[in-house]
C-alpha cells in the first residue's frame, strides 16, 4: 500500500523568515514535508535534519520543499530564516507514515511545474516525465499568485494526475495569504498503477486569476529489511605430538574466535600470532574459505617418557572445515643431556683387580633421535675381549669372563 497522509501543523505566513510547526501524530520512521514559498527568490536556510530537495520559481513565486525522516520525538515548530527581501507567502509540514507500520518510507524524485497563464482562473502546471510504480505517493504542494485583485477563497478542485499511470487523488488542504493575493495547497495522490509520463497539479482559483509553481514529491513505502549476522568460532589447536597443553590460558587451543559483524561473510580472515597469554587477532573482510594461522610461543614442552628440553618452539596450526591447513610441525627432540659420556663405557678397576663396578650410559631413546653410536651391543663384545686378554694368566679373569658372558646372554 502507499503511505498514507497524517496531518499537516498548520500554515504560517512568510515574511524573511518563518515557522511551521511539526503536526501532530508523528512516529519514528514517517516522513515530513516542508513546503515554503515566498515572493523572494531566496531560498531560506536548511534547518539542521532536514535536505533542501528544490527551489523553483514562476510566475513572481518560489516555493521550497525540504524532507525529513522523522525520530517521532520533533515538537514545536522548525525556523526557516534569510528570506532576503520576502514580504509575502505561506509555509506548512505535512506529514506521512507507511500504511503497514513495520514497513518503511523512502523519498525517491522530486520534479516541478510552473503556471505561466496570468488570463485564467484554471491554474494547471505539468512537471517532468519520471516513472512511477505501484503503490507509490504523489505529494503535490502548489501556490499561485494574483496578477491583480484577490482571492476570495481557496482553490476547489484540487487534482494530482500523472500521465501513463492510474492515481488515486486527494485534496488536503488551502488556504490564502499576503492580503488574500496569494493561494496556496497541498494535494496528493497514491499510484494504483505504475507508469512512465509527466505529473500535473490543476485546480481552480477563487476570485482572481492565477499563475504560479507546483512540486511533486514521490514518496515510496517498502518492506523492512534486515541483515542476517553469522557468528562463527574457530578453535586453533595444536598440532603438537605428545605435548603437553601450554599453559598461560590456551588450554588445548589458542581461543581464537570471530564472528560479530554484518553481511553474507561466512568466514573472515583470521590471524593470530602470540605468546603465552592472551592472544591478538583481527578479523577483516568477507570471505568463504579463508587461511587461519596461529603461532605461539611456548615455553617448556614435556614429551612423554624422554628428555624435559627448554625453550622448544611449538608450531601451532587451526584444523577447521574448508580452511587451508598451513606449516604443522611436530615437536621433534633431537638434544639431550646425558649424565655420563655416550661412547666408549668406563670400567672400574685394574689389571689383576677384580672388576665390581661397570658404568654404561646411553642415549634416551627420543623419538627423532639419532641411535647412541656405538651401539650397546658392540660396546660389550669389545669389553670381552679387552677383559678376556687380560684374564690370561689371572686366575680371577675367568671368573670375570664368565660374569660377562652370563651378562651378555
Amino acid at each position: 500500500m502507499a503511505a498514507q497522509y497524517i496531518a499537516q501543523g498548520g500554515a504560517v505566513a512568510v515574511t524573511t523568515s518563518c515557522a511551521p510547526a511539526y503536526p501532530a501524530g508523528i512516529a519514528a520512521g514517517d516522513v515530513a514535508v516542508a513546503s515554503v514559498s515566498s515572493d523572494s527568490t531566496t531560498a531560506p536556510a536548511t534547518p539542521g535534519g532536514w535536505t533542501h530537495r528544490l527551489s523553483t520559481t514562476g510566475s513572481g513565486m518560489t516555493l521550497h520543499t525540504y524532507t525529513r525522516t522523522l525520530t517521532g520525538s520533533e515538537t514545536g515548530t522548525v525556523s526557516f530564516t534569510g528570506i532576503t527581501g520576502g514580504t509575502k507567502g505561506a509555509a506548512y509540514i505535512a506529514a506521512y507514515e507507511p500504511a503497514t507500520p513495520s514497513n518503511v518510507l523512502t523519498y525517491i524524485a522530486i520534479t516541478s511545474g510552473t503556471d505561466s497563464d496570468t488570463s485564467s482562473t484554471a491554474f494547471s502546471a505539468t512537471g517532468s516525465s519520471w516513472t512511477v510504480t505501484t503503490d507509490d505517493r504523489i505529494v503535490a504542494p502548489a501556490v499561485s499568485l494574483a496578477p491583480s485583485g484577490s482571492y476570495a477563497g481557496s482553490w476547489s478542485g484540487q487534482t494530482v494526475s500523472n500521465a501513463g499511470a492510474t492515481l488515486s487523488s486527494t485534496a488536503r488542504f488551502g488556504g490564502r495569504t499576503g492580503t488574500n493575493t496569494i493561494s496556496y495547497g497541498l494535494q496528493d495522490a497514491s499510484v494504483s498503477s505504475g507508469g512512465t509520463g509527466a505529473p500535473t497539479v490543476a485546480c481552480t482559483c477563487n476570485g482572481a486569476n492565477g499563475a504560479g509553481v507546483a512540486h511533486f514529491i514521490q514518496i515510496r513505502e517498502s518492506t523492512s529489511t534486515s541483515t542476517d549476522v553469522t557468528t562463527t568460532t574457530v578453535a586453533a589447536v595444536a598440532a603438537v605430538g605428545g605435548a603437553s597443553s601450554p599453559t598461560g590460558g590456551f588450554g588445548d587451543n589458542f581461543g581464537i574466535s570471530f564472528g560479530t559483524g554484518t553481511g553474507s561473510a561466512t568466514l573472515a580472515t583470521v590471524t593470530a600470532v602470540a605468546s603465552v597469554g592472551t592472544p591478538t587477532y583481527a578479523a577483516t573482510g568477507s570471505a568463504t574459505a579463508s587461511t587461519v594461522a596461529a603461532v605461539a610461543s611456548v615455553g617448556v614442552v614435556t614429551q612423554s617418557g624422554s628428555a624435559t628440553p627448554t625453550g622448544a618452539t611449538v608450531a601451532a596450526v587451526a584444523s577447521v572445515p574448508g580452511v587451508t591447513r598451513q606449516a604443522s610441525t611436530l615437536v621433534t627432540i633431537t638434544t639431550v643431556t646425558a649424565t655420563a659420556g655416550v661412547g666408549t663405557p668406563s670400567v672400574s678397576g685394574g689389571s689383576g683387580a677384580n672388576v665390581t663396578t661397570t658404568t654404561v650410559v646411553a642415549r634416551a631413546a627420543i623419538a627423532g633421535a639419532a641411535p647412541p653410536s656405538p651401539g650397546g651391543g658392540a660396546v660389550i663384545i669389545r669389553l670381552m675381549k679387552s677383559l678376556k686378554a687380560r684374564a690370561m694368566g689371572d686366575p680371577m679373569g675367568t671368573n670375570v669372563l664368565a660374569v660377562l658372558r652370563k651378562w651378555r646372554s
